[in-house]
């Protein structure tokens, strides 16, 4: 009695890697592409959030808010990711390694928003967006 043997060819197995190869070199950049796209989105949150946070301190005091009340605003429920500094609010994208300023500015004593802030508790007339 001769017993049937059952399974792939060779020529079988080679073409499933080759099919494969090919739908992971197509797969790979888009991939790569996902990474980038999340960077950006990410940094465009921030310097919205930046913008908004600005706007919404200057409603609730009701006159110009301070490098820090910007940043308080900005901080929620994560302070690690956002700071007060001398020049702006500072924000991190990527937990604390890379820092973007958005500048701020304080009143020349002319009524001009042109002079830019030297220490977190100046008040701010202007803020520009993340550099």
């Amino acid at each position: 009695m001769k017993k049937q043997q059952s399974g792939f060819t060779l020529i079988e197995l080679v073409l499933v890697i080759i099919v494969l190869g090919v739908l992971a070199a197509t797969a790979v950049p888009k991939f790569v592409n996902i990474k980038d796209d999340a960077q950006t989105a990410s940094f465009n949150a921030a310097k919205a959030g930046v913008g908004s946070a600005f706007a919404l301190v200057l409603a609730d005091k009701q006159g110009s808010p301070s490098v820090q009340d910007i940043a308080d605003a900005l901080r929620g429920t994560d302070g690690t990711d956002k700071q007060a500094a001398a020049t702006g609010v500072q924000v991190s994208t990527d937990g604390g390694t890379t820092w973007y300023t958005a500048l701020t500015y304080k009143d020349d004593g002319a009524g001009n928003c042109t002079v830019a802030t030297a220490a977190a508790t100046d008040v701010v007339c202007d803020i520009a967006d993340l550099q």
